[in-house]
């Protein structure tokens, strides 16, 4: 509009044109790249598996110390990916009820359970175990 002389903008329609271009400038800034965080997220969510199964096949039990704290990473990047919305922890538990034999990335149903019942654990339900 400033560049463009040949734009015609009326004095009526200047405030809803400038808070249009704001809205569009402003979506263009926060389109940034989250690839790394992304990877990063993979990353954790991984080693987070890998601490569980290493808790589970030691024979810790789901509410020790070592598998609350593992617990407790995953509860906050849980936390980091669905923000306020419920429905990922929801989908979480449904996924650790399965008995159907399924592997998704390394999470089978047991290591799902396991993680289950450590979340638990992290908020003292009595079912931990």
């Amino acid at each position: 509009m400033t560049i463009d002389s040949q734009t015609q903008v009326s004095v009526d329609e200047l405030p809803a044109t400038l808070n249009a271009m704001s809205r569009v400038e402003t979506r263009s800034q926060t389109s940034r790249c989250t690839c790394k965080l992304a990877a990063d997220r993979e990353e954790r969510w991984r080693r987070i598996r890998d601490d569980l199964r290493d808790c589970m096949d030691r024979g810790e039990h789901p509410c020790g110390e070592r598998a609350k704290a593992v617990a407790t990473a995953a509860r906050l990047l849980i936390s980091e990916i669905s923000g306020a919305d419920s429905r990922v922890s929801i989908i979480l538990k449904v996924l650790a009820r399965l008995s159907a034999p399924r592997s998704l990335a390394g999470w089978d149903p047991r290591l799902m359970q396991y993680l289950d019942r450590a979340l638990g654990g992290l908020e003292d339900q009595p079912y931990c175990g």
